[in-house]
């Protein structure tokens, strides 16, 4: 069975945040997303995980080791539902609640491409289940 998985890097003054990280393994095409945008694993501010699907989270671990000053973020629901082992906790986001002010550049799919209209595509990701 093959499916595709996404993640989304968005660029902003403040730094990098990093929407999803995909299955083990997806590292290397997250951070290729990241160099386009001119930044690199350190200048990443902010990990949100949309949900807890392994689909969305399982790249986790091996993101946030790169990803070093990241905070992790998750709904409220699923951030105590997601298994991470090495002492970094992922914080919850309550409804509506503002994580960082973000007004992006550009935001990328990691799987290289640009997302036309980044406010409707920050909705279409938020709203998902």
């Amino acid at each position: 069975m093959a499916f595709e998985v996404r993640s989304f890097v968005m660029a902003g003054p403040g730094g990098v945040v990093l929407v999803d990280t995909c299955i083990p393994g997806s590292t290397e095409l997250i951070g290729r997303a990241v160099a386009r945008v001119g930044a690199e694993w350190r200048d990443v501010t902010d990990i949100v995980l949309t949900h807890r699907h392994f689909d969305h989270t399982g790249g986790l671990a091996e993101t946030a080791e790169l990803a070093i000053g990241a905070t992790i973020w998750a709904g409220a629901e699923d951030a105590r539902e997601i298994p991470f082992e090495n002492g970094r906790a992922v914080r919850p986001l309550a409804d509506g609640q503002r994580m960082v002010d973000l007004e992006p550049e550009r935001i990328l799919f990691s799987h290289g491409g640009e997302v036309p209209y980044p406010g409707d595509a920050i909705r279409q990701l938020l709203d998902r289940s």
